[in-house]
């Protein structure tokens, strides 16, 4: 069984045989009861994203170990800090909805884009400042974020080329909108 964030129970099931350890040591572990693991061992049950860090580590791997995803988006890695989307709004500092709208469309609000930082008198882009907070380093951060464009998930003429196309648009919006001192465009002719 698969849930939105990829919890995969064979995985689960697969990594409790190769580390050699039963549902009561892992319920143990995880501090949950022995019938919980059993039914996220059946598939019946998926665990709160607050469970699966503390299920990878009983069964020695990492909490991406435990799940399946086709593109990882920022709530995946949500969800291997183990934070519920309203610990994961308070660590960053934003308002529930304005993290629930970030994690959903990609969005970010005009003040959440970046921090000013008085200690080193500068401002900090958004995936500078956030990635501690999903312990990743900033490029998988923006790549996750980039992902949650609902832009680039549309079904319309999905083609490679306009995909592609997507993805420069996309990137180039970023750029822009974050780059700290955009370019100057020159008007004049050149020779």
């Amino acid at each position: 069984m698969e849930a939105l964030y990829g919890f995969d129970t064979a995985k689960l099931r697969a990594a409790r045989t190769t580390a050699g350890v039963s549902a009561v040591r892992i319920a143990r572990a995880a501090g949950v009861t022995t019938r919980a693991v059993r039914l996220y061992l059946a598939g019946s049950r998926v665990p709160r994203p607050e469970i699966l860090p503390r299920l990878a580590e009983a069964v020695g791997v990492a909490p991406e170990g435990l799940c399946t995803v086709e593109r990882e988006r920022l709530v995946h890695l949500r969800v291997w800090t183990g934070r519920s989307r309203s610990a994961m709004a308070a660590a960053l500092g934003m308002a529930a909805e304005t993290y629930r709208q970030l994690e959903t469309t990609g969005r970010r609000g005009r003040l959440s884009a970046s921090r000013y930082d008085r200690a080193q008198d500068r401002w900090i882009l958004w995936q500078d400042w956030a990635s501690p907070t999903y312990c990743v380093g900033p490029q998988r951060l923006l790549v996750a974020g980039l992902k949650e464009w609902r832009g680039l998930a549309t079904r319309y003429d999905k083609t490679p080329e306009s995909y592609a196309a997507g993805l420069h648009l996309r990137g180039s919006i970023l750029w822009l909108t974050q780059s700290a001192s955009p370019p100057v465009i020159s008007t004049q002719n050149r020779p």
